[in-house]
């Protein structure tokens, strides 16, 4: 085992920071379980992932002396993220522990009470010795300020917060992340937050709401990523929180700064934090005014001239959700002034008024999609399906021949017979095979004979392989036809064949000829075998190179 250098009180230190913090997401979703000490300073515990980890810690005092877990990194002797999931366990266990031990011996000493002693205590002395332990101290220094500040300074937070962090900022206002100062700015934050939950549990919603405005305004001066994901993890808890204890109402200033963190949030190019945000704004759309200040939000981000760096489709979905009615029968994508989206962002828009019966709306969408990309098969897929739970089939029918003959694919074959009716289908099957007639590559070949083989024509299927040359369709025909064809099946083999020799030369037709006599073997035609071998010799003598060594390993294989 490694011996590493990791003490639990300062694994924020000493941890490289991207691991660090999938450990501790680890440890935060409840993954750690059956922590135990199996032996003096032997501790054991499994992380619970899609496999289950089993990890081993020796400590000694604080160190780490030595660990193991299955995964790749601890396989190499490195410290993992499911490592630093139970370190952060047995550090809060530890904790608890020692804090026990400590309540243990105060009950045991016959001290005096707080209470007590305060009383004893003057006033000027009690505010020296506070002076005096801030002055020599400055992590209690901040502690003290993070504690009363907002009990001082509610009428205006966001002035104490600034002298607050001046501390730890350049001339810029850039946070000094520093290993030196990190640890102490994650604290102050944790304090500072502790406040703003405690104000708005207190129904002081405007100071609570001005910290948190304060703290989201801070990530334009943070480098860190985790000092970022701290503040914008913290934020989210808080508003989680918050949001089903209180009455939602939009002249509450819960709701303004929902606003401003959306667009801090779509500014800083924060998707997962941007959507949760939309989710919280959108439980306000009870409200006539709410849903205007909604849809004014919303147009003046996705036209404020800059580049979105996130998934723009739950902004313009909430959006359309907040619309009049009377607006919603406008061209209101195009008045939205949107860069040029990829074609899945109108199928997925499209598809997501669908699932919520919206099915005009939906209509909309794909107009403007299909009237940027014509040909593009997805949209056209939808459109079909939006057509059939409309019930306008007579509309479906040109739609599914300009999918089949757009994209030749097989799917879209069988796709379109879900939504045809028996007419339908056969008309749409006699214009394919029209519009396929003079097609020549293999995908023409194919569709073709996908329409023929459905309509059982099995003596115009035959011609088609025959004229396609294609191994791949005979060999995918091959047992219904001799079923169909029966006595007339090696005569079409032969046919097929010399269609294609008379075309080709080369190895390729050495391997053609093998694959045609092995086919014809696999459907118990051994006698067709011997007589096409015997053909071939006749109708090209002057290629024996073709059969030599065919001949020889049909003859093994007989």
């Amino acid at each position: 085992m490694p011996k590493p250098k990791i003490q639990l009180k300062h694994l924020e230190r000493q941890i490289q920071e991207g691991t660090f913090l999938i450990g501790e997401q680890y440890f935060r979703e409840g993954r750690v379980e059956q922590l135990r000490e199996v032996d003096k300073g032997l501790w054991q515990a499994n992380v619970r992932m899609e496999t289950v980890y089993e990890i081993e810690v020796y400590l000694r005092g604080e160190r780490v002396q030595e660990f193991s877990c299955g995964c790749s990194l601890g396989i190499k002797r490195l410290p993992c993220p499911h490592l630093i999931a139970v370190l952060l366990m047995l550090r809060g266990f530890r904790d608890q522990q020692q804090e026990a031990v400590r309540q243990q011996r105060e009950a045991a000493m016959p001290a005096l009470q707080l209470r007590t002693l305060l009383h004893r205590v003057s006033d000027t002395d009690l505010q020296q010795f506070v002076r005096d332990w801030a002055k020599d101290e400055p992590a209690f220094s901040q502690a003290l300020k993070a504690r009363f500040f907002t009990r001082i300074n509610e009428s205006d937070p966001a002035h104490y917060l600034a002298a607050l962090l001046h501390p730890y900022q350049d001339a810029d206002g850039q946070l000094d992340t520093e290993p030196k100062h990190l640890q102490e700015i994650q604290r102050l934050f944790r304090q500072v937050f502790a406040q703003s939950r405690g104000l708005l549990q207190l129904g002081k919603e405007a100071p609570g709401f001005a910290i948190l405005e304060y703290m989201a305004g801070l990530l334009h001066h943070v480098d860190s990523v985790r000092l970022r994901t701290l503040l914008i993890r913290s934020i989210i808890q808080i508003l989680d929180e918050e949001e089903s204890q209180i009455d939602l109402r939009p002249d509450q200033p819960r709701f303004q700064f929902l606003a401003s963190f959306l667009q801090n949030m779509v500014q800083q190019g924060e998707e997962e934090a941007a959507h949760q945000t939309l989710i919280y704004i959108q439980a306000y759309a009870g409200f006539p005014e709410a849903r205007t200040d909604i849809r004014q939000l919303i147009q003046s981000l996705l036209q404020s001239g800059n580049p979105l760096t996130i998934n723009p489709e739950p902004l313009v979905l909430v959006y359309y959700q907040n619309l009049l009615e009377t607006d919603r029968h406008s061209d209101w994508l195009l008045r939205l002034d949107l860069p040029r989206m990829a074609p899945s962002f109108y199928e997925r828009l499209a598809t997501s008024l669908m699932e919520n019966g919206d099915f005009e709306g939906s209509q909309r969408i794909l107009e403007t999609g299909r009237a940027m990309f014509p040909a593009n098969a997805e949209l056209i897929r939808l459109q079909i399906q939006l057509l059939w739970e409309l019930h306008h089939g007579a509309s479906i029918l040109p739609l599914a021949e300009k999918l089949i003959l757009n994209n030749l694919a097989e799917k879209d074959v069988h796709f379109v017979t879900n939504y045809l009716t028996t007419a339908q289908l056969k008309k749409l099957d006699r214009a394919l095979l029209s519009a396929l007639e003079t097609g020549q590559t293999f995908e023409h070949h194919r569709i073709a004979c996908i329409v023929l083989h459905r309509a059982s024509s099995w003596k115009a299927l035959s011609q088609r392989i025959i004229h396609s040359g294609s191994f791949r369709l005979l060999e995918h025909y091959a047992e219904e036809m001799v079923t169909r064809l029966s006595e007339n099946y090696p005569p079409l083999v032969t046919r097929f064949l010399e269609g294609y020799l008379d075309q080709h030369v080369g190895p390729q037709a050495k391997r053609i000829i093998q694959q045609v006599l092995s086919l014809l073997s696999q459907q118990g035609l051994t006698s067709a075998v011997s007589d096409l071998v015997h053909h071939l010799k006749n109708r090209y003598p002057h290629r024996p190179q073709l059969l030599d060594e065919t001949e020889q390993s049909s003859t093994n294989r007989l």
